[in-house]
């Protein structure tokens, strides 16, 4: 009888930990990723990726990885000062924010724990029971990798003619629950006005 419950008690927490550890990490600097870490000059072999405009990325949760891109029309664009804001999704439904400030061009940012001037979420009205939001300020580093983001535009108001702000991130996002999704080849060229 004892030696059951043990097994049983082995066994859950096998699939515990195998539940809240991530498949794919998108910090450049983790084991599950052979690139190394933009935000570390030691490791400059990682590769800023993204491409598809206005808005987009690669999203992997529980094993499986999706080209997230943006319905065009609903690509969004607000300053809150000091905070530059883009929000999109599809149908109205994967909603991706990313926010930052203070970062000049040619500039790169990191995303992680506890950071709100930086940081990229994921809110999945598809989950059930109910939706959930993942955040990369959620995102522990002593649990995972951190994000970054790298800005390669930003345009100041010029009356007449239209503004962009341009960008490449990743990130490593959690939710309130740990579970982890992870943001890579993101890739925003949004007008401004």
């Amino acid at each position: 009888m004892k030696t059951g419950l043990v097994f049983w008690f082995v066994l859950a927490s096998l699939v515990l930990v195998q539940s809240c550890s991530p498949d794919y990490s998108a910090s450049p600097s983790s084991a599950a990723n052979s690139g190394g870490n933009p935000l570390n000059t030691s490791t400059p072999s990682y590769n800023w990726s993204g491409t598809g405009a206005p808005y987009s990325a690669t999203i992997t949760r529980n094993r499986v990885t999706t080209n997230w891109v943006s319905d065009a029309a609903s690509v969004s664009y607000y300053f809150e000062s000091p905070y530059n804001v883009v929000t999109g999704n599809i149908k109205g439904k994967q909603i991706l924010t990313f926010k930052i400030a203070g970062l000049n061009v040619g500039g790169t940012a990191r995303t992680g724990w506890n950071n709100w001037g930086q940081y990229l979420s994921f809110e999945d009205s598809l989950s059930q029971p109910s939706k959930f939001m993942y955040t990369t300020f959620l995102a522990q580093p002593e649990i995972m990798g951190t994000g970054g983001i790298k800005l390669l535009k930003n345009d100041t108001f010029l009356a007449g003619t239209p503004g962009y702000i341009e960008a490449l991130f990743f990130g490593e996002a959690q939710d309130s629950v740990g579970r982890i999704i992870s943001i890579s080849n993101g890739y925003l060229n949004v007008r401004k006005w």
